[in-house]
């Protein structure tokens, strides 16, 4: 225990004094905040290139739920992303993430778990974003959010050619939440189950809102369907609003035009 005094920082060190000894830490020493705002609503933090989107990602890594509450504007389309902005399922996005129309063009490769601009989001909203370019992954792999735990994403458009073991053109996994306004057009494949739309999407019941959801693109898979590849734990009751697909759909083992549900509860 103690305090540190600060004595130089720099790039990718700082030292400092803890009681009577010399300490250093490893960090990555920023000197802007963003392209500026303070994260408020009224004021988010405007992002407007590929160093605003690291500081970001990098952000997020530094402590648990840093982005809660935080708001966040895209203000100009970006270009040659190759990085996730939470890039594991330890460094959530628990923030608002406004993309004012814009888009953000990926080529995220991970070879080793999932991919998406958002590898996982959870009580988060993600709106008015465009992404393009490709996204894959060897688990999950979606253009916005490879993992949405109780979100609100809506109005947001995906051309990006998807592919993971389970896909979807704008989510990976869904578990409740709000999901309305989304559409695909991009190529979405997978070794098991794919989605135009989402992939799988879980507990659908009264809190849940999915609807609006549109779907141009290509969808191939084991399993396939043209808006969501399986929606399980459905309630009885719910309804499904407005659901368009125009994309032809390919299942090894089955293949629908809409949605697949493996089963209700």
């Amino acid at each position: 225990e103690g305090i540190a005094t600060i004595l130089n920082a720099g790039e990718d060190v700082i030292y400092g004094y803890l009681g009577d000894a010399v300490v250093s830490r490893h960090i990555k020493v920023y000197k802007n905040v963003f392209g500026g705002g303070t994260g408020t609503e009224e004021n988010p933090y405007l992002i407007s290139n590929l160093s605003h989107l690291e500081e970001l990602r990098d952000s997020l890594a530094t402590a648990e739920e840093w982005s809660k509450n935080k708001y966040f504007k895209v203000t100009a389309n970006i270009n040659g992303l190759d990085f996730a902005l939470s890039p594991t399922r330890s460094t959530q996005f628990m923030g608002h993430f406004d993309g004012d129309g814009h888009t953000i063009k990926m080529n995220i490769v991970n070879a080793d778990a999932d991919a998406a601009l958002f590898v996982v989001a959870e009580n988060a909203s993600i709106h008015d974003l465009q992404t393009s370019g490709f996204v894959e992954g060897n688990d999950l792999a979606a253009g916005v959010c490879a993992v949405a735990y109780n979100c609100e994403i809506y109005n947001c458009f995906n051309s990006a050619k998807i592919s993971g073991s389970i896909a979807g053109g704008l989510i990976g996994y869904s578990d409740g939440g709000k999901l309305y306004g989304l559409c695909n057009a991009g190529t979405i494949t997978a070794s098991t189950i794919a989605g135009g739309v989402i992939g799988k999407a879980t507990e659908i019941n009264s809190d849940t809102r999915i609807s609006d959801l549109v779907n141009s693109g290509y969808v191939k898979g084991y399993a396939s369907a043209g808006l969501i590849g399986d929606a399980e734990r459905i309630s009885v009751s719910y309804a499904f609003n407005r659901l368009i697909n125009y994309g032809s759909v390919c299942g090894t083992y089955e293949a629908y035009p809409y949605i697949f549900s493996s089963n209700f509860s």
